[in-house]
């Protein structure tokens, strides 16, 4: 038994021992493109002067409307959903409005993301100073076909 374990240990290293390993370079992979279009959703965490966390999800979309789900965290937590609108300007800053509640400018960075300004155009920086910025989330709500009615209906998976 001992001499079979010794024949298969030795021809497993001759085995080893014989290959040539050939080390090809690796392919070139595709850049990616961030999309030039600003419709597409996004989340962050926004400054709250009177809460621990206000929680953002907002979906720009073609038409220059937005919806997003707020989420406010206090001792409690609160989720509500508004409508508002967006523009952009010439000199790229993107101001998001919100009827009855708040106005946001932000500027795209290089990835794509939205980034926060204050009051004097400049990027926010919070209290740790880092950036407050909305993420892109590159998969878009799938939309259904257009109903009898003409309106379409978001599908969730």
């Amino acid at each position: 038994m001992m001499k079979y374990r010794l024949v298969v240990l030795a021809f497993c290293l001759g085995m080893f021992a014989c290959s040539e390993e050939k080390s090809e370079p690796l392919p070139e992979l595709p850049r990616v493109e961030v999309p030039s279009e600003l419709a597409g959703q996004y989340s962050g965490q926004l400054p709250c002067d009177n809460c621990k966390a206000l929680i953002i999800r907002s979906v720009f979309a073609a038409d220059s409307s937005v919806s997003v789900v707020r989420t406010i965290v206090m001792d409690t937590m609160a989720v509500d959903t508004l409508q508002g609108t967006y523009e952009v300007s010439s000199d790229s800053i993107i101001t998001m409005s919100l009827p009855n509640w708040r106005t946001w400018k932000f500027k795209r960075n290089a990835m794509g993301n939205l980034e926060l300004l204050n009051n004097d155009g400049q990027v926010y920086l919070n209290e740790d100073g880092l950036k407050n910025e909305l993420v892109r989330i590159f998969t878009m709500p799938k939309m259904r076909a257009v109903s009898d009615s003409g309106d379409s209906q978001k599908v969730t998976e």
